[in-house]
């Protein structure tokens, strides 16, 4: 890095209160580079009222769509608001979100505490274009909550679960995502689709019983079959 020679001025107050000023000359790096730290994540969906207050902002703002979140920083969500994080991973991206009513600081710490949080299914086919957390789906993609699937006019993805090995296959113009299943129901797995048509099917655990889930759908019209 260049480096250039400057008169820096020196104040030195005696035990009388006099102020003696001094000049002496000094080697500074000029122009340094400042190195921008790495987001731990950045905004891949959100509806509602989202802010967001951390070292970009200035203060609290409105949380955009593509926001870099750092390390400190913090998300707010108000009444009916959604916010989702895409996060880097091993196996790509993770998806991690929060609802409504929440206030949480983004820390190292709890991406740690996300990317341990287990595989929840995992793409067995993806033709067209069929995405995951805005990325080309790849077979053998692992599948966590929170992760929104997507496949666009030619897109259709095959899906399995891990837990009882039932696939649910995803045609085009689809869009859902994984959500947090309830466990005092005894649910596997929550799926909320946003529109499109699934396929759902449905096998016998390890104990020999058929696992619980769940799929909502922005309408209250449904097709069941079998």
């Amino acid at each position: 890095m260049p480096k250039k020679e400057k008169l820096v001025k020196k104040v030195i107050v005696d035990e009388t209160g006099r102020r003696n000023v001094t000049w002496e000359r000094q080697i500074v790096e000029e122009n340094p580079v400042l190195f921008s730290e790495t987001p731990l994540g950045i905004v891949f969906e959100l509806s509602g009222r989202v802010y967001i207050n951390g070292k970009e902002t200035n203060g609290v703002r409105t949380c955009k769509l593509k926001e870099k979140v750092f390390s400190g920083d913090t998300l707010i969500t108000k009444n009916n608001a959604k916010v989702v994080l895409s996060i880097p991973h091993e196996e790509g991206t993770k998806g991690w979100g929060l609802t409504e009513h929440a206030e949480v600081i983004v820390t190292e710490e709890l991406l740690k505490y996300i990317r341990e949080k287990p595989v929840l299914a995992r793409v067995m086919k993806a033709n067209g274009k069929s995405l995951v957390n805005g990325e080309i789906a790849k077979i053998g993609g692992a599948l966590y909550e929170f992760d929104i699937l997507e496949t666009k006019s030619d897109g259709f993805l095959v899906v399995i679960w891990l837990d009882d090995k039932t696939v649910t296959k995803i045609r085009h113009n689809t869009r859902f995502h994984i959500s947090n299943p309830d466990s005092n129901v005894g649910q596997t797995r929550s799926l909320i689709i946003d529109q499109g048509t699934t396929l759902h099917g449905q096998n016998y655990g390890k104990d020999g019983r058929k696992k619980a889930y769940s799929v909502e759908t922005p309408v209250s019209v449904a097709s069941i079959k079998g």
